[in-house]
């Protein structure tokens, strides 16, 4: 049984994942509920940005390209008060 919080379904987002549970390099564990990972979250409807808020989403990382980012959009983590990091 895992004791990992309930993933909400999203609008928009696909593939949220909660990756607590995974070793680290140093053997460490992620703690559950500290790192999600999801795809697209540009395009998070607002639904979606009231879910990210409830989970305590902190900082969002966009590893997409520059290109990427001004042909699509960011997600707007401050609305949350989350930092953006690119």
């Amino acid at each position: 049984m895992s004791n990992r919080p309930p993933i909400p379904q999203m609008d928009n987002l696909f593939n949220l994942r909660d990756h607590g549970g995974l070793r680290t390099a140093t053997g460490d564990v992620v703690r559950n509920g500290r790192l999600y990972r999801a795809d697209g979250v540009h395009r998070a409807s607002p639904d979606d940005v009231a879910k990210l808020q409830q989970l305590g989403i902190a900082t969002v990382i966009d590893l997409r390209s520059t290109g990427e980012i001004g042909k699509y959009g960011r997600f707007e983590g401050e609305t949350i008060g989350a930092r953006f990091a690119h």
